[in-house]
């Protein structure tokens, strides 16, 4: 796999340095398309609550960036649309979906507890 384009929006091509040239616009937009890195929880801390409603706090804000993690999919490959040339014989590379997040405190990672999604959230 090319480890270059873990997030699958890399493009091939002249045409991009051509019609943008020094532009920032298309690294920004692979930028709010990446889903292949955890995104940062930031959850306000509360000292009255307990680590039950806190790791509850933190899988309800995980199911809320889970659908935002899965629209972004749609929208890279609207990006990427006829950009690449595969091989009829290969099989196209599909980037991953992270839909863990990480803890800004300690960096640790949390992941999404799936059975609280409905059942077709992840069957694509």
């Amino acid at each position: 796999a090319d480890v270059s384009n873990v997030d699958g929006t890399r493009m091939d091509g002249e045409f991009a340095r051509l019609r943008f040239g020094k532009d920032r616009r298309l690294v920004e937009v692979k930028r709010c398309l990446s889903a292949a890195t955890p995104v940062r929880l930031r959850i306000p801390p509360n000292s009255e609550v307990t680590d039950h409603d806190v790791h509850a706090a933190h899988q309800a804000r995980l199911q809320l960036l889970a659908r935002r993690t899965l629209a972004v999919a749609v929208g890279r490959g609207m990006f990427t649309l006829a950009t690449a040339t595969p091989l009829p014989t290969e099989a196209l590379p599909i980037p991953p979906l992270q839909l863990g997040g990480r803890l800004p405190t300690n960096d640790a990672l949390i992941k999404l507890d799936s059975t609280q999604l409905p059942a077709d959230h992840l069957a694509w």
